[in-house]
């Protein structure tokens, strides 16, 4: 049982932290896309190490100048755009739930963004209050690691709290587009019923006019 608990706990704090690495060909941009709930804190570190041909290996260029750029796909609105140094941080706030468009580029090293170069870049996001406990664990070294521990357990529960809520806002926004698609219907199907009705309506007028001016009836 607590091997069990201790598996769950790991899982836990690993579920607020995305670490991956990737390859930038010259000027090349890359993005990928996060889903966040509203008025959620990220915050990303970056390292950024440029190809040396001649020492044939990776090795930091501090000429080399990143850019990172955030956006609402939902909104198209610009939430960060930020230059910095080959490693570094950046920091914001969803202002919507949604899918956010996170993207990466460097500049190109020495010759700026006309040399064509390879760097790997290194990123970690973290999510939620868990970065906002990171930003404060920069500023206060001597923080015991076990309050760390706890404080970042409070914090998974807490972002897990606000995924469930994102979730919520999700299915609100699915219910309430499924009803105004079934309103669209109704009332596109009673519309087609009074055509209907008023086409035969005048079909069988025309008809009695007609055979009243032939004498029929």
């Amino acid at each position: 049982m607590l091997k069990l608990a201790s598996v769950v706990l790991l899982a836990l704090l690993g579920s607020t932290v995305n670490a991956l690495f990737f390859i930038l060909e010259g000027v090349e941009q890359k993005c990928f896309i996060e889903e966040l709930p509203k008025d959620t804190t990220v915050l990303g570190k970056y390292t950024a190490t440029e190809w040396n041909s001649g020492l044939n290996k990776y090795q930091e260029n501090v000429q080399q100048v990143i850019l990172i750029s955030v956006e609402s796909v939902a909104l198209r609105h610009r939430v960060l755009n930020q230059k910095g140094a080959p490693k570094g941080k950046f920091t914001f706030t969803s202002t919507d739930f949604g899918e956010h468009l996170i993207c990466v580029t460097a500049n190109g090293g020495a010759n700026g963004w006309f040399e064509h170069s390879k760097t790997k870049v290194e990123f970690d996001l973290m999510f939620g209050d868990v970065a906002h406990a990171d930003t404060a664990s920069s500023a206060k070294q001597t923080v015991d690691d076990m309050s760390v521990r706890v404080r970042s357990l409070k914090y998974v529960v807490n972002n897990i709290l606000n995924e469930q809520k994102y979730q919520r806002d999700r299915e609100a926004e699915f219910r309430d587009f499924s009803e105004s698609i079934n309103g669209k219907v109704v009332r596109w199907t009673l519309l087609q019923i009074f055509v209907l009705v008023l086409v035969g309506y005048l079909q069988t007028r025309y008809l009695k006019q007609f055979l009243v001016s032939k004498k029929i009836i």
